[in-house]
């Protein structure tokens, strides 16, 4: 497995940058843009644009109660482009909050009739709207989706379970999808599913996971248990892991607010494989569902971002980002043993954990950013005891941004003892 590279001169005052793989988001689309721009000076000007199909193949559509698209002009604009590829944009404009518009699933619904005609033309589809029940049901809505598709994003910022009129039967209706090119994703770049649209998916266009070779994001986020039939989702988790297994080994998989049940036993380990796997703001249950049925043995790297960690044994991976966590984190390390660790805002590191590091794993590089709670001798007793035990007998980096400064005496003790030593005085603001 490849050995991260690092830049900077010992004794730097500059910070380490951390890139992390970012979805394959589409240029950003707005009604600013032409032929919207223009179009909108008046009725000649937009009648006269309305004649080229090729001007209209980015539908814009906007949801809401500030400056929504007539559906007049919705329907308009899937006709303008004939029968050209189109990618399909809707969203909100407005700020709200996720108990405000109740209504959005009855707003949002027609555009999504009128789409789904279209649908086989698309190469992007992307959905940005508050409620989970506004979304467009991958299994019914978008059956017609074929291999010309590049980005499915549907997004939203609560789940509240199924629309209307899925509550009492999701899943695709009673009828037989065409095969060929319609099961094949060979195009698909990238996946985000939000709320229910991930289990409709994972349960009935698998294809979409299996069918993907190219694929380079996959995000699935914004699942609570609580608003849907829990014996349902406990009895599809086992699709869910399967899901996650089709190999992406240059994909980035997110999985991000999710709240999932609770399973009694591990019946299967599943592995995966990604180049980066990011886990953010998940409870302990979900995480312990995470870490007991997956195996990263073929994941590069890692991060974990405000997540509940406490009683949670992490499982072995390359490269560790932990991010915002809080409880202590020598169970979670207990069973990790990797190259690369690095720790921003982790209030409980300690010299527990380094100790810890320094007696039980491999690690070459260790970087530690607004943390509080272990000791310059901390520090020393981690390299030290990492070099007694392995070869090569000298740690690769050790990064450190904190508001002390390093003693001369120290600064000496690990230029003998590490590659590269980089410690950069910075105060540091807590939220």
């Amino acid at each position: 497995m490849p050995k991260p590279r690092f830049g900077g001169d010992v004794h730097s005052t500059s910070p380490i940058l951390v890139l992390a793989p970012k979805p394959l988001l589409l240029s950003v689309k707005t009604p600013d843009q032409f032929p919207y721009n223009l179009a909108s000076v008046c009725i000649l000007w937009r009648e006269v644009l309305a004649t080229v199909p090729s001007y209209w193949t980015d539908v814009l559509i906007i949801v809401g109660d500030e400056d929504p698209t007539p559906l007049a002009e919705v329907a308009a604009l899937f006709e303008r482009s004939i029968d050209l590829f189109i990618e399909v944009h809707l969203w909100r404009k407005d700020a709200i909050d996720v108990d405000e518009d109740l209504e959005e699933y009855r707003k949002v619904r027609p555009v999504i009739n009128l789409m789904i005609p279209h649908v086989h033309r698309c190469t992007a589809i992307h959905f940005d709207v508050v409620h989970g029940s506004s979304l467009p049901s991958v299994s019914r809505d978008l059956q017609g989706i074929s291999g010309h598709l590049i980005s499915l994003n549907l997004k939203c910022q609560t789940d509240d379970g199924y629309p209307p009129y899925l509550a009492d039967t999701p899943g695709p209706p009673n009828v037989e999808r065409e095969q060929g090119e319609m099961d094949s994703m060979t195009r698909l770049l990238e996946l985000s599913l939000h709320g229910y649209t991930i289990f409709d998916a994972i349960q009935h266009r698998t294809e979409l996971f299996r069918e993907s070779p190219k694929l380079q994001y996959l995000e699935l986020a914004k699942f609570n248990t609580a608003n849907h039939d829990k014996d349902r989702i406990r009895a599809s988790l086992p699709a869910f892991f399967s899901a996650l297994a089709f190999p992406h080994p240059d994909a980035t998989l997110s999985l991000l607010y999710l709240q999932l049940p609770r399973l009694h036993s591990v019946a299967r380990i599943y592995p995966i494989s990604y180049l980066h796997i990011k886990f953010g703001n998940l409870k302990k249950h979900s995480m312990c569902l995470l870490m007991d049925h997956l195996s990263f043995r073929d994941t590069e790297r890692q991060t974990i971002t405000s997540c509940t960690l406490d009683g949670v044994k992490l499982r072995p991976v390359f490269e560790l980002l932990l991010w915002d966590i809080r409880e202590d984190l020598f169970l979670p390390l207990s069973s990790w043993d990797g190259e690369d660790i690095r720790f921003h805002d982790c209030s409980a590191i300690s010299d527990r954990v380094l100790r810890h590091l320094g007696k039980e794993t491999a690690i070459l590089c260790l970087e530690i950013k607004g943390c509080v709670g272990f000791s310059f001798d901390g520090l020393r007793e981690l390299v030290a005891l990492r070099n007694q035990r392995l070869s090569p007998s000298i740690m690769d980096l050790v990064s450190i941004t904190d508001p002390r400064r390093l003693p001369h005496d120290h600064q000496e003790w690990f230029r003998m003892r590490v590659t590269r030593m980089l410690w950069s005085v910075r105060q540091l603001y807590w939220r």
